[in-house]
């Protein structure tokens, strides 16, 4: 269905209550929110210190503008617009989108950076940013309008926000994450021409905000070599810094995705970096992970791990046709199944219920008498 009729058809049945919880779900601990706060991090979109994070506090406009601007630009940092009113230098976001014609800020240029921003200020502004107000105003214009398109483009799923307006960096965070994916709406260069006139027109197209204007893309893929082997061959290995997933290389400083060798995983990367094509962010997807350390391995006989768990002794098998990697290499050897020290991580890639890899640590210790 495309963006008109299904803005056409939420206008005739819409459900939602405004002023009030938009959107019922549970919420979590703060410890709920790290996934999330370390994806946003890694993007470049905030800069969110994770063991002092607190969801429940207030955040403030320039906040909110920093992390809304830095989904349009590379390094708002860099950036180099005037300050204006009562912004500063310190206040680049609101800069930036004052500039751009997302915010216009109260009378005499006063845009009251360090106020507390409201939930609908919040979602008025990214969806400007998303080039959703023209489809706002016609659902209603600020603040129904607004929560109409939020909701449709799925930006409200999975939030409750609080009945006062009040937004927290529970709903900051959510909010971000859940725009990521979210497609946006352009002005077309031609308008059609009716009796009455020309008017613009607008299209939803097959991008988000990061792809358009950052050239960050979101993928998946399995992980089939790094920089110290490949999955079927050491002698695979791509070089210092890269990584292969789905057969297309890619720079991974980080290891962000390397150290997800077998995996198959969702990643983001970046077209536009200096050095070549670069992930940002990866994480496994429906795998299952299990690590045994050395010391409570009893033995491996006849493919299977006896181990004790803390409590009493345990079974893993695990099958022939596994991968092995010592070491972070592959392994066509089964003389180091059992390590002195360290551990074996078992991994299962696709949830199947069977191990595909053991990844064998046993750190090597040299003594040095002279040096």
């Amino acid at each position: 269905m495309n963006i008109m009729k299904r803005f056409l058809a939420l206008a005739l049945s819409a459900t939602f209550v405004i002023g009030g919880a938009v959107i019922a779900s549970a919420e979590g601990t703060d410890n709920t929110y790290k996934a999330d706060i370390e994806l946003l991090n890694s993007l470049s979109i905030t800069d969110i210190d994770i063991e002092t994070f607190d969801s429940d506090a207030k955040v403030k406009r320039t906040a909110f503008a920093d992390a809304v601007a830095s989904m349009i630009i590379d390094n708002l940092d860099d950036y180099s617009g005037v300050a204006r009113g009562d912004l500063t230098v310190a206040n680049k976001g609101m800069i930036y989108l004052a500039d751009i014609g997302i915010i216009s800020g109260y009378g005499d240029n006063q845009f009251l950076p360090d106020n507390e921003i409201s939930t609908f200020e919040a979602l008025t502004i990214l969806l400007s940013a998303m080039g959703y107000s023209t489809f706002a105003q016609i659902m209603g214009g600020y603040p129904n309008g607004y929560v109409s398109v939020a909701n449709q483009v799925e930006l409200l799923d999975g939030i409750t926000f609080n009945a006062d307006g009040t937004f927290e960096y529970k709903h900051f965070v959510k909010l971000l994450v859940n725009s990521l994916e979210a497609n946006i709406m352009l002005l077309d260069t031609v308008g059609n021409t009716t009796v009455s006139g020309t008017y613009p027109v607008y299209k939803e197209i097959d991008e988000t905000m990061l792809s358009k204007h950052r050239e960050i893309y979101k993928a998946e893929g399995t992980v089939t070599a790094n920089d110290m082997t490949g999955l079927y061959s050491a002698r695979e290995n791509t070089g210092s810094g890269k990584v292969v997933i789905d057969s297309v290389i890619y720079d991974d400083p980080t290891r962000v995705a390397s150290d997800l060798l077998g995996s198959k995983i969702e990643f983001y990367y970046n077209e536009n970096y200096r050095e070549g094509t670069k992930v940002l962010w990866a994480k496994a997807d429906k795998t299952t992970t299990m690590t045994i350390k050395a010391k409570n391995i009893d033995s491996f006989n006849g493919n299977k791990y006896i181990y004790n768990n803390g409590t009493r002794y345990e079974t893993e098998k695990i099958p022939e046709t596994v991968k092995v990697f010592y070491n972070g290499v592959y392994s066509d050897s089964a003389d180091n199944f059992e390590p002195e020290s360290g551990d074996v991580t078992l991994v299962d890639t696709d949830n199947d219920g069977k191990w595909d890899i053991v990844k064998i640590r046993e750190p090597k210790y040299v003594i040095v008498q002279n040096v």
